[in-house]
């Protein structure tokens, strides 16, 4: 019997349909096959992830051995022994056997010297030696210049320490937890309770932070901002000699029209001046400007390098002073002083931000780092930490971000120094 042409062209929509619907299915599986929590790409990106770990824990494995192997064949000196100026780079280790290198040209302050205190190490009745430990933040300084060594990697504390035989501190971008909800503007979330993923002494921070959020540290830029003179070189060598040195101070403007890691002498407010002055806290410097500044602090040395702080040289620094001094909650802290100050040590206690030896990190004016901010193209790209006088919601850790050439009375910056 023959089919009437309808018919044909009923069974012919039929198998259309179902063809149709068997597509979308197959299109359905598919889409969670790859895209899914568990699909093709997740586990891609998972995968990827550990393997970028495995790379990175290689080369820390590879650098530690290195430092080893360096520590065998030129073995450091008791820093107790190091009297005056050294004439070279010399690596020198405390009393617990921590390591240190004093940069050529530079020599230890002592203990109540520039107020600098040592009073981690103790005697058996409980009182201070003053002896300088790596805990403390040793303090360097040449003819102008004062830096505060951050240890990093596994530090060797005091018989009965209440932090273990060991404290590890991880020279990496940390997100701390500023609002109480384990999450920060760094967009890095931590899943679940709020534990660490990379449990560390300090308190009150939750993870090391991605390289994929909106707050990178960038190799280069295409945002208009300036990036590190070679975040690579400082990574591979702070982990290598165990640590890096943060400028103790504020940037203040020298009589050589250089950056000057120094107290001040000119508490002048900056608007009641044509220009800052040599002994002001230099502020109203653009980003760009300031990451200049900062590399030619010292020109044509081949013993260490200058560089405007990055993320890495800034969170660590906290982590550090978190895990050895009395305030354990530094991230969270604004500004102490209300109005623009000198940096350094004030007659009003109350109103002096120094910790580990460090001063003004939460206190006076924010400061310029190298760290990119990535979700709104180039109008914004230049990140800030710190407190400052004249906002109450600035604190030491939540990053705010702003224009190239953007600047303020309230903005300066600090340099980092490392040895190469």
């Amino acid at each position: 019997m023959r089919k009437t042409r309808d018919e044909m062209r009923g069974i012919t929509l039929i198998a259309l349909v179902v063809t149709i619907v068997v597509l979308l299915i197959l299109a359905s599986v598919s889409i969670t096959v790859v895209f899914g929590d568990n699909g093709i790409l997740q586990l891609a990106k998972e995968a990827g992830e550990k393997t970028n770990e495995a790379v990175q824990k290689d080369k820390q494995d590879v650098q530690n051995l290195v430092a080893d192997i360096d520590d065998i064949v030129n073995p450091p000196v008791d820093i107790l022994e190091i009297k005056g100026k050294v004439t070279e780079n010399t690596k020198a280790v405390d009393k617990y056997g921590n390591k240190i290198i004093i940069p050529a040209g530079f020599e230890i302050v002592p203990n109540g010297t520039d107020y600098v205190e040592y009073n981690y190490d103790t005697n058996e009745e409980g009182a201070p030696t003053h002896i300088p430990t790596v805990q403390d933040g040793i303090v360097i300084k040449d003819d102008e210049n004062y830096f505060v060594w951050i240890p990093v990697g596994t530090i060797k504390n005091k018989p009965n320490d209440e932090r273990g035989k060991t404290s590890d501190i991880t020279l990496g971008r940390y997100t701390f937890d500023i609002t109480k909800k384990w999450i920060d503007s760094s967009n890095c979330e931590i899943e679940g309770t709020g534990e660490a993923h990379l449990v560390q002494s300090a308190l009150n921070y939750a993870d090391i932070c991605s390289e994929t959020g909106a707050y990178q540290e960038l190799e280069s830029s295409k945002y208009g901002n300036a990036v590190a003179k070679s975040l690579s070189t400082f990574l591979t060598k702070a982990n290598m000699q165990g640590g890096y040195y943060l400028a103790r101070y504020e940037a203040v403007k020298g009589q050589d029209e250089r950056v000057k890691s120094k107290p001040s002498n000119i508490d002048t407010a900056p608007w009641n001046v044509p220009s800052i002055l040599a002994g002001m806290v230099w502020v109203n410097i653009t980003q760009q400007d300031a990451s200049i500044e900062s590399q030619r602090m010292y020109e044509k040395n081949s013993n260490f390098e200058t560089d405007l702080v990055n993320s890495y040289a800034w969170k660590t620094a906290v982590v550090f002073i978190q895990t050895y001094s009395k305030n354990t909650t530094y991230s969270k802290q604004t500004s102490l002083v209300k109005k623009y100050s000198l940096t350094g040590e004030r007659s009003d206690e109350e109103t002096t931000d120094k910790v580990c030896n460090i001063y003004d990190m939460s206190s006076n004016v924010s400061e310029l780092t190298t760290e990119t901010y990535t979700r709104d193209n180039d109008l914004s790209p230049c990140v800030i930490y710190g407190g400052d006088n004249y906002h109450n919601d600035y604190y030491v850790c939540n990053g705010n971000y702003l224009s190239a050439p953007y600047i303020n009375s309230t903005i300066g910056f600090r340099t980092i120094l490392y040895i190469i």
